[in-house]
């Protein structure tokens, strides 16, 4: 009896870590997301990453000055380049591609810096 009690507590065991093995988490990730420009305009080529479950195919959105659509993606991607030129913050979306629900949302940081103009030395002195 004591031997298929720790038979049976041990198949517990093994069972509820292979269910748990088997959840993978649903992420979506850019890399890198900010952009620092000193004129109007930013280039930045971006790295996205995503996996979703139950998803067979998924779209992509991408907000800059036109809606750029890519579809019939995968619901796992380890590496989508894309490079974006923009003067403001870029929203990016993933859908799903049968219903056009939203999974994710993401956005690009488009930071404008000033150029920082050396100060004049005044060529006069008291000392």
């Amino acid at each position: 009896m004591k031997q298929s009690t720790t038979y049976l507590i041990a198949m517990l065991i093994l069972s509820s870590q292979s269910v748990y093995g088997q959840q993978t988490r649903q992420f979506f990730e850019i890399s890198p997301n900010r952009c620092l420009s000193e004129d109007n305009q930013c280039r930045l080529t971006t790295n996205l990453s995503w996996h979703f479950i139950d998803h067979v195919q998924v779209c992509l959105k991408v907000y800059e000055r036109q809606v750029k659509i890519f579809c019939d993606l995968p619901a796992s991607m380890e590496k989508f380049s894309l490079t974006l030129l923009s003067h403001e913050d870029v929203r990016i979306d993933i859908t799903d591609r049968e219903q056009s629900k939203l999974l994710a949302s993401q956005r690009i940081e488009f930071l404008h810096v000033n150029e920082r103009k050396p100060r004049r030395r005044i060529a006069w002195s008291i000392f």
